[in-house]
């Protein structure tokens, strides 16, 4: 397996179109609430790709802010409903943050 790694911000970065297997998305802090972003992550993917996200929520009186990319409770499986959700939990836990949003897509090889 080769892995190509790649340091950028969310907008700079060109995504491509059907150039990645997986993106991760691990407490990026990408607009990934931006229906314009999420639209452009879309196509970045291969035919089976998976996009596997990992982030806290925008929920309740401590919320992390929507500028740090925190979608709302049951936003981001909205936002990638065209794709085959492998797993979708929004977790209220003791994790290390806030409670995360934690989910894995994949891009439908039809698409």
């Amino acid at each position: 397996m080769n892995i190509h790694a790649v340091l950028s911000t969310s907008e700079a970065f060109d995504y491509g179109v059907d150039r990645w297997e997986l993106l991760l998305l691990c407490y990026a802090w990408a607009p990934v609430s931006n229906p314009a972003f999420a639209a452009r992550l879309k196509p970045c993917l291969k035919n089976g790709g998976l996009v596997v996200f990992e982030h806290f929520l925008h929920d309740g009186p401590d919320a992390a802010p929507k500028a740090a990319g925190a979608p709302d409770p049951g936003e981001l499986s909205s936002l990638f409903a065209d794709f085959e959700i492998l797993r979708y939990e929004e977790v209220m836990g003791a994790p290390d943050w806030e409670p995360p949003l934690r989910g894995t897509a994949r891009r439908d090889w039809c698409a």
